[in-house]
């Protein structure tokens, strides 16, 4: 899955990039869903991860809203929080979310890190 800047980053710079690696699916959000839905291109790219939040999500949610006050918060919470539980991958650009999904045993990438390994 991808917080929401590396989202808006690969929507706008790197959608050649995700269609490279036919046959696989990455998951978003519903926020992230409006942005794939009206697109057949990226419908073929990305599902829905639907589904509460774990009891992961209230940590995650408070440890990032004492580092910082950014209104991605929440939605940053539950990606991190559906990664752990769904064993899925976070890419980020932001270390702050990094070092929070590591913390709780999630997996970690970088955008440069993800790019390459579809190619």
């Amino acid at each position: 899955m991808f917080e929401t800047g590396v989202f808006k980053t690969i929507i706008k710079n790197h959608r050649q990039d995700l269609k490279i690696s036919r046959g696989k699916k990455y998951f978003v959000t519903k926020n992230q869903n409006s942005a794939v839905e009206n697109s057949k291109e990226l419908a073929e790219i990305f599902s829905l991860e639907e589904g509460a939040p774990t009891d992961y999500y209230p940590h995650i949610l408070s440890l990032l809203s004492d580092a910082v006050n950014h209104t991605d918060n929440a939605q940053n919470a539950f990606i991190i929080d559906k990664c752990i539980h769904n064993k899925y991958t976070l890419v980020t650009q932001n270390r702050l979310l990094g070092e929070i999904a590591f913390k709780y045993g999630g997996r970690v990438n970088n955008l440069y890190e993800f790019l390459k390994a579809i190619k």
